[in-house]
C-alpha cells in the first residue's frame, strides 16, 4: 500500500470520529474517549506526514474480503477507528495481516472485548474466524495486559492448527496500539454487539 492509501484511510477515521464527537453530549464519558482517539489519530497522521512509515494502526489498508469502510465502522466502531481496515505486522520474515470481523460478546468482566477475524500469513489464511480477547488485570480498568487468541472451526486447514506461538509478537503489538489510546479513559465493555461505557450504564 502507498502512502495516499494510507493518509486517505486515516482522514475517513479521523471524519467518523469528528461527525461522532459532533453528536456526542458534551461532558460525557463518550466524549472523552472520542477526544483521545482523535488526538491520537491526528498525531499519528502528523508523523505520516513528516515521514514515518511504520505506524502498525495506519500500516495496512488492504482486506481480502472488499468490505467497504463504512461496513468496516458500522461493525466494528472504535476497533475499526484505532486499527483501521487491517492491521499488518512484518517479523520472523513473515508478513501477518488481521482482518478483523465483527464483535462478539465477550466471555467475563477481565475482558475488554472480543473481535472475530481473520489471519493471514503472506496473504495465505492462517486462521479462519479466530476469537481474540482483549484482556485487563482488574474489572475497572481500560489498560490490556494481555490478548489471547482461540479457535475452534477444525474443517478449515491452517498451517499451524492448534499452535499460536507466532500470535505472541502480534498480541503484545496489539495490546500496545490499544493503550495508547486507553489509558485514563472511562471503561469500554463490549454488550450486544456494541460498544457500551460501562460508567454511563451505571448512571442511567
Amino acid at each position: 500500500m502507498t502512502d495516499q492509501e494510507k493518509l486517505k484511510n486515516l482522514d475517513h477515521r479521523i471524519r467518523k470520529l469528528t461527525e461522532r464527537l459532533s453528536l456526542q453530549k458534551d461532558g460525557s464519558l463518550e466524549v472523552l474517549t472520542t477526544q483521545r482517539i482523535l488526538e491520537g489519530l491526528q498525531e499519528k497522521k502528523k508523523q505520516l506526514l513528516s515521514g514515518q512509515t511504520f505506524i502498525p494502526e495506519i500500516t495496512s489498508v488492504r482486506r481480502s474480503d472488499g468490505m467497504t469502510e463504512e461496513d468496516l465502522y458500522q461493525r466494528l466502531g472504535l476497533i475499526y477507528l484505532i486499527f483501521g481496515p487491517s492491521y499488518e505486522e512484518t517479523f520472523s520474515y513473515h508478513t501477518y495481516r488481521i482482518e478483523f470481523l465483527y464483535l462478539s460478546p465477550k466471555p467475563d468482566n477481565f475482558c475488554v472485548m472480543t473481535v472475530v477475524a481473520d489471519i493471514f500469513e503472506d496473504d495465505q489464511l492462517l486462521s479462519h474466524l479466530a476469537y481474540i480477547d482483549f484482556w485487563k488485570e482488574h474489572p475497572d480498568d481500560n489498560v490490556v495486559t494481555d490478548i489471547g487468541i482461540s479457535y475452534w472451526d477444525d474443517s478449515i486447514h491452517t498451517k499451524y492448527k492448534h499452535h499460536f506461538h507466532w500470535f505472541s509478537k502480534l498480541a503484545v503489538s496489539l495490546a500496545q496500539t490499544w493503550n495508547q489510546y486507553h489509558r485514563n479513559i472511562p471503561r469500554l465493555v463490549s454488550q450486544n454487539g456494541g460498544i457500551h461505557y460501562a460508567d454511563t450504564e451505571k448512571k442511567s
